[in-house]
């Protein structure tokens, strides 16, 4: 399971980039806002996860990436949470997690 950014991979908001997708909901008379579109999207990120994890038979293999442009999604210290003392740590190390 890849752990991306929350909320930008892979059920993004439709059109966010550039607001379109407001445009559309004023234009369309929906009304719709986006703070209930994002409500949406972690919902559906929160069904993925749990879907992904569960379906684990004996190993669960967890990878994200951390740089300049990506951060980890928060899903991933749900699995194995840093230390309190860890601060700004920017390498998490390999970890053989087993959750029984």
């Amino acid at each position: 399971m890849c752990l991306e950014s929350g909320g930008l991979w892979p059920t993004a908001v439709a059109g966010s980039l550039l607001g379109s997708e407001h445009l559309v909901d004023v234009v369309t008379g929906r009304g719709g806002s986006v703070r209930a579109a994002q409500a949406a999207v972690r919902f559906d990120e929160t069904r993925l996860f749990h879907v992904a994890v569960t379906r684990a038979s004996e190993r669960l293999m967890v990878s994200a990436v951390r740089n300049d442009d990506e951060q980890p999604s928060v899903y991933l210290d749900l699995l194995d949470p840093l230390p309190a003392d860890a601060g700004g740590a920017l390498r998490r190390p390999f970890t053989h997690s087993v959750a029984r």
